[in-house]
């Protein structure tokens, strides 16, 4: 179906390959014969592609401020409510809020809604939302700066 393109696929990448023995010998296979076509079939536009790392580092221990199981009188409506609590602003909070949700429902699968609490001297200029493609996440900001008590979303 595709004729000699794979042939040209094959060699241009395997100066960029790691070695078969990192992978199994069969998904080995795949990976060289499909990237590109891959790249194509999920609509990406023509483009230099350039294989990254796909071996990550090992998640180190995260610890959550506060989780709690809230239950209703129907168990569909149940939910785990995550709390932080900052003092201080953090400029990646809407990424590392993202990073909890993802620990929490994978261990959990239930739906979490999230709040951080800031207590800081300063006005709170942390994000509450992260938008990527296909993904639109979000938590709550419980602002008390400065005593004040309020609930806000910032972009």
């Amino acid at each position: 179906m595709f004729g000699n393109h794979f042939k040209h696929i094959m060699e241009n990448e395997e100066a960029n390959r790691p070695a078969p023995s990192a992978y199994h010998q069969y998904d080995y296979a795949l990976h060289q014969l499909f990237s590109r076509a891959l790249f194509r079939v999920c609509g990406l536009p023509p483009a230099r592609l350039i294989r990254l790392d796909t071996v990550f580092k090992p998640a180190q221990e995260k610890r959550i401020d506060m989780l709690f199981l809230v239950e209703h009188d129907h168990p569909l409506k149940n939910y785990i409510a995550h709390i932080e609590i900052q003092t201080s602003n953090n400029v990646e909070m809407e990424f590392r809020m993202f990073q909890y949700l993802s620990l929490i429902y994978g261990e959990k699968r239930m739906n979490v809604r999230q709040f951080v609490i800031y207590a800081g001297d300063r006005p709170s200029n942390m994000k509450t939302k992260l938008k990527l493609f296909g993904l639109d996440f979000r938590y709550e900001l419980i602002n008390h700066a400065n005593n004040g008590l309020k609930s806000r979303s910032r972009e």
